[in-house]
């Protein structure tokens, strides 16, 4: 039996989690929760939350946050698992311990998801970053432990103005990068329904 005070597994060596009491309301939430999922309440940070991540290797998820009328937060999964809930507004820092070569990363704000699965190297740390988009709620930069860009799931615009142009290759591209590019994948939607609405007025008026 590990003990209720056992920052890691003495078996494994995976963090562990101790959920804590809001001083608000009450309610048990994530020890690496920011807000309270139920009153909105900031949650006092301890010295158990910023334990050192002892897998040999980890993914920095970093989101810079953004403005909104509202206080909103963010439910991070990762694997199908609930990592806690952060503000959408202040933005947040999560290390995550890469314990397989495949990661499913799904972000949940509201009505808006965001769903990206990475393909990662045991052995490499990685940094990834978040940015807002209009068209996939979010895109990311994928950063190995050198600096250097490895993914950017930003859209060109040379491929934007391809997917006007040609709306199949546009329609193609969604299901064949949406997983692992869903930021590209989404945003090539919105040019190839432009360009394919054209071509159906033309065909009709023309």
């Amino acid at each position: 039996m590990v003990s209720d005070k056992a920052s890691n597994c003495p078996q494994c060596g995976a963090p562990i989690d101790h959920p804590i009491k809001c001083e608000e309301c009450g309610e048990t939430v994530p020890s690496l929760s920011v807000s309270c999922p139920k009153c909105g309440a900031p949650i006092k940070k301890t010295p158990m939350n910023n334990q050192p991540c002892a897998s040999s290797s980890v993914l920095k998820l970093n989101w810079g946050g953004k403005y909104a009328m509202v206080k909103t937060s963010i439910e991070v999964f990762v694997n199908g698992e609930s990592l806690g809930v952060y503000s959408y507004n202040d933005g947040f820092e999560i290390e995550i311990p890469i314990q397989s070569t495949i990661m499913d990363i799904t972000l949940r704000c509201n009505s808006m998801k965001f769903h990206v699965r990475l393909s990662l190297a045991p052995q490499e740390n990685y940094t990834c970053n978040l940015y807002y988009s209009s068209t996939s709620f979010f895109y990311y930069e994928l950063y190995n432990s050198a600096g250097r860009l490895i993914k950017k799931d930003k859209l060109g615009i040379g491929m934007y103005i391809l997917c006007f142009l040609i709306p199949l290759v546009g329609f193609i591209y969604y299901f064949v990068k949406k997983d692992e590019y869903p930021g590209k994948a989404k945003a090539a939607l919105l040019p190839s329904f432009i360009g394919l609405g054209i071509s159906i007025l033309q065909m009709i008026f023309l």
